[in-house]
């Protein structure tokens, strides 16, 4: 599945309507971190691999009701936040921090998110 990157941990979990995912970083199909020194260009790849990790669920980023984002620059706040607004039609409740630093040394920023999908229908007879 695109967008979707085996590390061995839950990339995501789903309780009934609610989804939470895993903190993304801006992992390339291969592995790798996409653009490393470039913090827009590591949100697009963030939001682009959460995009995929819902859809996989049957979930769409205009079900994300929560977005926190760890940067390791404040200064790469706007960066991140251009490439948000891409890629969410709403504005979610949202958590910004920074971090001395991500688990990979290229990792500008990780982002994780919450949504609720619609109900799944119900049967009858």
């Amino acid at each position: 599945m695109d967008g979707v990157i085996d590390t061995g941990l839950a990339q995501v979990t789903r309780v009934g309507e609610h989804v939470y995912l895993s903190g993304q970083l801006a992992l390339d199909p291969d592995g790798r971190i996409d653009a490393p020194g470039d913090c827009g260009r590591q949100a697009t790849r963030c939001f682009r691999n959460i995009e995929g990790i819902l859809a996989a669920v049957g979930g769409r980023m205009s079900d994300v009701v929560k977005v926190v984002c760890y940067l390791t620059d404040a200064a790469d706040l706007a960066a991140y936040a251009e490439a948000r607004r891409r890629f969410l039609p709403t504005v979610p409740a949202s958590t910004a921090v920074v971090v001395k630093a991500l688990l990979h040394e290229d990792a500008l920023l990780e982002v994780d998110v919450t949504a609720v999908l619609p109900p799944l229908p119900t049967r009858i007879g």
